[in-house]
């Protein structure tokens, strides 16, 4: 079978923005913005089963697999590690003789051949494309311990792993003489303002607000937005202080009129030099950001002065934004325990 494109294209072309009537030069300008944009589940659990297959005689030993799959064709999974956290009257098939329950802490079951601790189960990283087996082996319940009857269990489990969301935004600054002239003229320029969004379940926005293009040597304002997508949840619902970092090449950090981004939100601004020595400006946000039940964040706005942009008719810049998070994956296994006589 074939796996799916590894990427959606959209195009949108935009006319000009919502108002009364069309703002300064957007009838000469016209601005597409193409949008490449990364699947979202790259991590997947398939495959879960059981042997012996379900109803499962009482005190029988079980083995409970699933398979962990990268579905990624770049980006490595990070810090891969399982949990079985819920096997409630299942005893550890490896250890104790079969005597301890799964869900004690300190008995807690573990994978075949895997380095484990009482907080988790550490596989290291999966590569793109890669796949790893998990195997328990558990004891059923005791026919007395079901009181003989036939009883329904769900053993549940949880895949987390690190991974970095990507994005690249390309504006395009507009020299406003430029505009004057296409008005004599009678003409009109086609430019593109294209964003590319990497794999994952996390995508982040990054777009101009209330404008198609920067106007030169007047206020331009930036959206930054995290967007959730992905089956699973983000571990503790948030991206943490410190791993959300913006970077406007090739803009200084002069050129920002409130380095705080949004109320209430604080960031840490740095200068950079980038190649060929262009000042850059880079954000770190100092608080947690934390999503709503829409699967969004708070909307991060950053606001520049404008930039001289000279003779040149447009120029483009880039805006770069990561996150570094970790995700959470949740499965179940249903099993029913049945005595043989009933």
């Amino acid at each position: 079978m074939l796996k799916a494109a590894a990427f959606v294209v959209f195009v949108l072309l935009v006319t000009g923005c919502a108002g009364f009537g069309p703002d300064f030069g957007t009838n000469q300008i016209k601005v597409s913005r193409p949008l490449t944009e990364g699947l979202s589940n790259i991590a997947t659990i398939r495959d879960i089963n059981t042997i012996p297959n379900s109803p499962v005689l009482p005190g029988d030993q079980m083995d409970l697999s699933f398979i962990i799959e990268n579905t990624d064709n770049q980006e490595s999974l990070k810090n891969v590690n399982v949990e079985l956290y819920d096997a409630g009257s299942f005893l550890n098939g490896q250890s104790m003789g079969g005597t301890g329950l799964c869900n004690l802490v300190n008995v807690m079951c573990t994978p075949e051949a895997e380095a484990c601790t009482i907080e988790k189960c550490d596989m290291g990283s999966l590569a793109p494309g890669g796949q790893k087996l998990i195997n328990y082996k558990l004891i059923a319940p005791s026919a007395d311990d079901i009181l003989k009857l036939s009883t329904d269990f769900e053993l549940r489990f949880a895949v987390q792993h690190d991974y970095i969301a990507k994005t690249t935004y390309r504006p395009v600054a507009v020299n406003a003489d430029e505009i004057k002239a296409l008005q004599r003229a009678g003409q009109q320029v086609s430019i593109e303002a294209p964003t590319s969004i990497g794999s994952g379940p996390l995508k982040l926005d990054v777009s101009l607000k209330n404008r198609d293009f920067i106007l030169n040597n007047n206020k331009a304002t930036f959206e930054v937005r995290a967007r959730h997508t992905g089956t699973g949840r983000l571990a503790d619902n948030k991206i943490a202080a410190g791993k959300l970092v913006v970077t406007f090449v090739g803009i200084g950090c002069d050129k920002f009129t409130d380095k705080d981004a949004v109320v209430g939100l604080k960031f840490t601004s740095a200068s950079l030099q980038t190649t060929g020595g262009a000042a850059s400006c880079k954000f770190m946000n100092k608080e947690d950001i934390v999503f709503f039940s829409q699967g969004l964040s708070v909307p991060m706005l950053f606001t520049m002065s404008g930039d001289d942009i000279g003779n040149v008719p447009q120029k483009s810049y880039e805006v770069t934004a990561t996150a570094d998070y970790t995700y959470r994956l949740s499965g179940v296994a249903a099993v029913t325990v049945k005595p043989a006589e009933i």
